[in-house]
């Protein structure tokens, strides 16, 4: 059980999750905005009051505990999806969901300072030559696809980082696709593995482009969220009749 001022402590620290997620949404805005005196203020607002919690990030949440750590530098679950009753009975029926939707994110999420970026690039080059340079169109621009390809290398990864297995991350691709929050850009053929984009980049300033991703708080993926179990199960469902039909 944790104590009155651990509880505290806890609070702060989802304060700063919501804080960092406005923050960056309000970066995005600013260097694109016309009305830049309106933005220019919460800019400096929210700056202002997400440094003002980094020296406590710095020291409590690093030493102390790691494990809530480890959910706060996490994407998801957001707070619209632990408000809807609905969405967060599904979280907690769908255990590889979350671990699943967070790897992906965190895979390439940024274009610049990551380990990954290398890779990021790679994959990116590998996606262009693969669509020839499609792109995600949005209120008249075009911006670039977050991808991944579920080859070997992938899915060893992120089955060492889910716990999840193979099958099981399968029948989540599959399903997530329905729900809306990921595309298939390519089929994939000969075993090369298929192509999916689970958001895009938007620019934003110091040259920085940040990854905007499609599972986001909206009526057609709440909507998607809620039929999840029914969309993974249909997924099993049909491997079962195609394995039988081979037998």
């Amino acid at each position: 059980m944790y104590t009155t001022k651990e509880i505290e402590e806890i609070k702060i620290i989802s304060l700063e999750k919501i804080i960092r997620e406005e923050f960056e949404e309000i970066e995005i805005r600013f260097a694109r905005s016309e009305d830049k005196e309106i933005d220019e203020i919460k800019h400096i607002f929210l700056k202002s009051l997400y440094k003002s919690i980094l020296p406590f990030e710095r020291t409590w949440l690093r030493n102390e505990y790691p494990n809530i750590r480890k959910w706060h530098m996490e994407k998801f679950p957001t707070l619209w999806m632990t408000k809807n009753s609905k969405i967060a009975a599904i979280i907690e029926r769908c255990h590889a969901f979350i671990p699943i939707v967070n790897y992906l994110f965190q895979h390439n999420k940024s274009w610049r300072g990551n380990n990954n970026k290398k890779e990021r690039i790679n994959m990116q080059e590998l996606a262009d030559k693969i669509t020839d340079k499609k792109r995600y169109a949005k209120s008249g621009h075009e911006y670039v696809y977050s991808t991944f390809l579920t080859n070997k290398a992938f899915y060893d990864e992120i089955c060492k980082h889910t716990h999840c297995s193979k099958g099981n991350i399968q029948r989540y691709l599959k399903a997530l696709v329905k729900v809306g929050c990921l595309k298939i850009l390519n089929e994939g053929k000969g075993g090369k593995g298929v192509l999916y984009a689970d958001g895009y980049y938007v620019p934003a300033p110091d040259n920085k482009y940040r990854k905007i991703s499609f599972l986001k708080d909206s009526s057609e993926i709440k909507s998607g969220l809620i039929k999840l179990p029914n969309w993974i199960n249909e997924y099993q469902t049909n491997l079962t009749r195609r394995v039988k039909r081979h037998v």
